[in-house]
């Protein structure tokens, strides 16, 4: 009796979290297709002078790679406020493509 219970519970479990996996995917594509602004990501780069076209033709796979980590990014409201502001600096403290923005600017070390 007692594995049955414990059988249960951990099927509980994962049908729970399989909900909300299912849920979180459901809400961003809703979110990314009824969005029709451009990503976040395009206004930075040309904000930090990034050429999308030559980002492209160095690392497309990592600049595809970007675009749907912006796309997916729980931050969005901090980062368009920080587009709003005007500045340059700041980004790294939000966002999740930091790293690859300053490889793209050749700043990183």
């Amino acid at each position: 009796m007692g594995a049955w219970i414990a059988y249960v519970a951990l099927l509980g479990t994962a049908a729970l979290l399989a909900w909300a996996l299912a849920r979180a995917v459901a809400d961003m594509w809703r979110r990314a297709m009824r969005d029709d602004r451009p990503l976040p990501l395009s206004i930075m780069m040309r904000r930090l002078h990034i050429e999308p076209a030559a980002a492209a033709a160095a690392s497309g796979f990592a600049l595809g790679a970007a675009a749907r980590r912006c796309a997916a990014c729980p931050a969005e409201a901090e980062c368009r406020a920080w587009l709003a502001s005007g500045r340059h600096e700041g980004y790294e403290r939000f966002c999740p493509n930091a790293a690859w923005l300053d490889r793209a600017r050749g700043t990183a070390g």
